[in-house]
């Protein structure tokens, strides 16, 4: 039997020694199997057409065997270990933002960009497909050779195409590498001192996240908070003992915040609250479908005990506990082992991983998808489905004109070049600094197609080649023109949303990205519709931890 697979073997039976009650006949199975691999394995090297390469060959059974697993199980050999251990120091080279393989097609998709990095600044998005990167389809390929290849030397560059819904061709987005470190505290700040109501904002749970938020509380008590909005959006997780620790400041002693459950006995865990709470005040939890791991540890166990009201769209769901094993000195193999259930009993994880996957044996008793489940006052929640928010607000989607805009980095290259020419960083937005953007934008020969253009093109091309009546050419003309507009048009349309965000570059290139963040809050629907269950007049805040409120669900 290859060595490597044995190795993958003994460390997955160690990893689940726990064996149904007929473990005899388990592993009678077992072994019968590795019999009939090691078979199928010497027929191909010794008597397959063409020579092999043996080593290659295990590599991709391997590969084949894990990849009809979870999306996190992956094995790794070499530089890929190697990157492993980079990402777990939580420092690289590379564009900033956690993807992951999703839906029955398995497809690389962005999880969470990493708020202020490449990916970040280039408007990439929670749900964009990595289609393809440097030319590359990433379909069918292994999640740490993908990876492998977008990380690399900070200031080298990597060209990735995105399939984002919505849009009927990709978005292609040529990216330089920087030095990645999470920043795991992004913003605190006293928002409104009469009603002493604070914000925070996490973005990652590094080793650092607990001691941040602690320090966060503690100078914020001391300007009086009373009340704060704790933003988990884009957040996707990290340690489970930062999660662990952050739950500890907000929730009683003794609470039960997350258990892990799987096979193994040494994976059955339970996380309970050990200290008293640093804040006790009227909490919200802010969080959308970049929220994940952690931070769904976080505001699930925060819902299930009725401590603050959850606001946003549904999380991402992501439940699921991998622990990395060393198979030699070459290779290591990331093995999902465990999965978080948090105080209601309900999964955190989607479950339509293993739905209708053969070559999982499912456990008759474990609760389906949509099973509902009670907080601790007796509010309905869902299983298996994320978090999903007390309060469902969707986020401002921003037009795709202006999406491209921010795309192609105008409007910090504007900034940029005024600055360089002389022009200094205006002190706010007004209509001849808007008139001075419009004037970059056609010396820069900005083009914008709407959506529906490729559409368009196409129709225009079957008209064409099946010789169709003039009056149907003519009447494509007239729609085309209507669907694209000038350009003139596009820009007053967008005026506002063009205003906001070159006052937020400005800020920040000011006074530092706090400040943009701080801005950008007042255009915020969900930190708005957090403010406003927080305000003590409206006593929408108790209303919604009542039992008749009810948690929605996908």
């Amino acid at each position: 039997m290859p060595k490597k697979i044995l190795l993958l073997l003994a460390a997955m039976l160690l990893m689940g020694s726990s064996q149904p009650a007929d473990r005899d006949e388990y592993m009678a199975e077992m072994r019968e199997n590795l019999q009939r691999f090691q078979k199928v394995y010497q027929h191909l090297v010794f008597r397959y057409v063409d020579r092999i390469d043996p080593e290659a060959t295990i590599e991709a059974a391997i590969r084949g065997m894990l990849d009809e697993l979870d999306p996190y199980t992956d094995y790794f050999i070499e530089e890929g270990a190697r990157n492993l251990e980079e990402m777990s120091r939580g420092e690289y080279g590379g564009l900033g933002m956690q993807v992951g393989l999703r839906g029955s097609t398995k497809r690389l998709t962005i999880i969470s960009p990493f708020e202020g990095t490449p990916a970040w600044r280039a408007g990439l998005q929670p749900g964009d497909v990595i289609a393809e990167v440097n030319g590359e389809s990433t379909d069918g390929k292994p999640l740490s050779d993908v990876v492998k290849v977008m990380k690399g030397e900070p200031g080298t560059e990597v060209t990735i195409s995105i399939d984002r819904p919505g849009y009927e061709s990709n978005l292609v987005y040529t990216l330089t590498r920087e030095l990645i470190v999470i920043q795991d505290l992004q913003y605190a700040a006293i928002m409104d001192e009469k009603q002493g109501l604070g914000y925070l904002r996490l973005t990652g749970f590094s080793g650092k996240a607990t001691e941040s938020m602690r320090e966060a509380l503690l100078e914020l008590k001391e300007q009086g908070l009373e009340k704060l909005v704790l933003d988990l959006r884009g957040n996707p997780g990290g340690l489970l003992r930062e999660a662990v620790g952050v739950a500890d400041l907000l929730l009683p002693k003794g609470a039960k915040i997350v258990e892990t459950r799987g096979r193994n006995d040494q994976v059955l865990r339970e996380y309970y609250s050990e200290n008293d709470p640093l804040f006790e005040g009227d909490l919200v939890v802010l969080i959308n479908k970049g929220s994940a791991s952690a931070s769904e540890i976080v505001s699930g166990c925060i819902q299930d005990h009725d401590r603050g009201v959850i606001v946003g769209d549904n999380s991402y769901g992501k439940g699921l506990v991998q622990s990395v094993l060393d198979l030699d000195e070459e290779s290591k193999v990331k093995l999902t082992t465990a999965k978080y259930y948090i105080p209601s009993g309900r999964l955190i994880q989607r479950i339509e991983y293993f739905q209708d996957n053969p070559v999982l044996q499912h456990d008759s008793t474990a609760a389906h998808a949509d099973s509902l489940y009670h907080t601790g006052s007796g509010r309905v929640v869902v299983n298996g489905r994320g978090i999903g928010p007390d309060l469902a607000v969707e986020q401002e989607n921003w037009p795709h004109y202006v999406s491209e805009i921010w795309r192609a980095g105008h409007l910090g290259n504007f900034l940029t070049d005024r600055e360089r020419e002389g022009g200094g960083l205006p002190k706010k937005v007004n209509k001849r600094l808007l008139e001075e953007f419009h004037d970059y934008l056609e010396d820069k020969d900005f083009s914008f197609k709407p959506r529906g253009s490729s559409q368009m093109d196409e129709l225009e091309e079957i008209v064409e080649g099946e010789n169709y009546s003039t009056e149907v050419a003519e009447a494509l003309i007239s729609l085309r023109q209507v669907l694209e507009g000038d350009p003139e048009s596009h820009f007053e349309a967008n005026r506002e949303w063009i205003e906001r965000l070159l006052e937020g570059e400005i800020l920040s290139r000011r006074d530092g990205p706090g400040e943009r963040t701080a801005y950008n809050l007042g255009h915020d629907p969900q930190y708005e519709s957090a403010v406003h269950l927080l305000d003590s007049q409206s006593g929408d805040y108790r209303s919604m931890l009542q039992p008749s409120a009810k948690a929605d669900g996908e």
